[in-house]
């Protein structure tokens, strides 16, 4: 069965920590550790590193906050491995490329063959870790409902089978999520939008009985433009003001 490319935005970290594929597609599809099913990826960050020249084999190294993501050029992309070795690091770029498994007595390796590489800046790195961050949050969560038998999603199922998840590993991720967020520089707060206001109508609409967890605040503020730090600074002075109170670590709830 061929399949359409499933493109999908995840952290270095999760993905250096990938050994496994389901082969009922072709191309087979690299799942990861944190519920990432995809055949390709698309990064940002900083390049640090390029080695070789066009017309061998060439290697180039991009950061994000969790780890590097490996990219290796074959010989006859010979336009691409131009463009990169113009290229003189540290510089931001962003990469859109295929993801490979490889498995041998040392372990496994993923890689990156680039398909398209772009120009960035801090700000669009700024953007992709937030974006991928959301992505990564949403994917955690599902991973618990189904460890919590709430999702029969079949990938999930999987994911959950080969990587033998448990509770404590998803916590993990998550934390590899929020270090990867608290690098992301603090910004104004968009003209026009009420913190207060709108953190309390996230917390009335999404809370469950013990509240609602900062992650997940985070991550809902994210898509309204606000940063990490508008949002820490905020739910601080709603617990101040006695609007809100910890009913637990790392949960909020209106009072």
């Amino acid at each position: 069965m061929s399949l359409t490319p499933l493109i999908t935005r995840v952290f270095a970290g999760e993905l250096a920590r990938s050994s496994h594929r389901t082969i009922t597609y072709s191309p087979p599809i690299l799942l990861t550790p944190g519920g990432a099913a995809c055949t390709a990826v698309y990064i940002a960050g900083p390049l640090t590193r390029v080695m070789g020249v066009p017309g061998d084999r060439m290697g180039v190294c991009v950061a994000d906050p969790t780890g590097i993501f490996e990219i290796t050029l074959h010989q006859d992309q010979r336009d691409l491995a131009t463009t990169f070795s113009k290229m003189t690091p540290p510089l931001f770029i962003a990469v859109l490329g295929e993801v490979h498994l490889q498995t041998g007595s040392g372990g496994s390796i993923v890689t990156v063959r680039p398909l398209e590489v772009y120009n960035a800046d801090r700000t669009f790195r700024d953007r992709w870790v937030i974006r991928t961050a959301e992505d990564t949050l949403l994917r955690l969560i599902k991973l618990q409902a189904t460890l919590d038998r709430r999702c029969t999603d079949p990938i999930a199922q999987e994911i959950v089978r080969l990587y033998r998840t448990d509770t404590g590993q998803l916590r993990g991720l998550a934390a590899m999520v929020r270090d990867a967020l608290a690098t992301v520089r603090d910004t104004p707060v968009p003209q026009g939008i009420n913190v207060r206001a709108l953190l309390l109508a996230i917390l009335a609409q999404h809370s469950g009985p013990r509240g609602m967890a900062v992650d997940d605040i985070l991550l809902h503020a994210s898509r309204e433009g606000l940063t990490r730090d508008n949002v820490l600074a905020e739910i601080t002075a709603l617990i101040k003001d006695d609007e809100c109170y910890q009913p637990g670590a790392g949960l909020i709830k209106i009072l």
